[in-house]
Formats: structure tokens, C-alpha cells, sequence
């Protein structure tokens, strides 16, 4: 029974990471901070970007799109490409 009325409490808290969807953002780099794995569009909007992007590959003033996903109010890149 306690397994059971646990699983029901944890239902919502999972639900919502299933449905948490990734979304885009498309405008230029306004700053990069390599060494904190982050990057800062034109809009004002702050990413964190994983290791696995090569941040170097990009510079100030260019066109991306990001995709990412938010968790706890924080915006975690999960692909940076340049946009046409």
C-alpha cells in the first residue's frame, strides 16, 4: 500500500518530465563564456551549453538557433547551429 500511494505522488512529478518539451530560439550571440559552458542571444535569453557543443566553433554576431530545454527556471542548450 505504501508503494502504491507513493507511486501515486510521484505520477505528476514524472508526467511532467515526460512532457517537458525542447524548444527553439533563433537570434545572434550576443556573448560567450566558454569557460562557463554559456551562452547569451541578442534577446537576453542565457543558456548553459553542455561540453559536447564545441562553443568555439561560433562567434559573436552570428545567427543561431537554439534548442534547449527548461528545468527549474534554467535554459540547458541541447544543440547550437548556425541559422540562416
Amino acid at each position: 500500500m505504501k508503494k502504491l500511494v507513493a507511486a501515486l505522488i510521484a505520477l505528476p512529478f514524472l508526467a511532467t518530465a515526460v512532457f517537458a518539451a525542447a524548444e527553439t530560439d533563433t537570434a545572434t550571440i550576443k556573448k560567450i563564456t566558454a569557460a562557463k559552458g554559456m551562452i547569451e542571444l541578442s534577446d537576453g535569453k542565457t543558456f548553459s551549453v553542455p561540453k559536447s557543443i564545441k562553443l568555439s566553433q561560433f562567434k559573436v554576431n552570428e545567427k543561431v538557433t537554439v534548442t534547449y530545454t527548461t528545468t527549474n527556471g534554467k535554459m540547458l542548450a541541447t544543440g547550437v547551429v548556425a541559422a540562416k
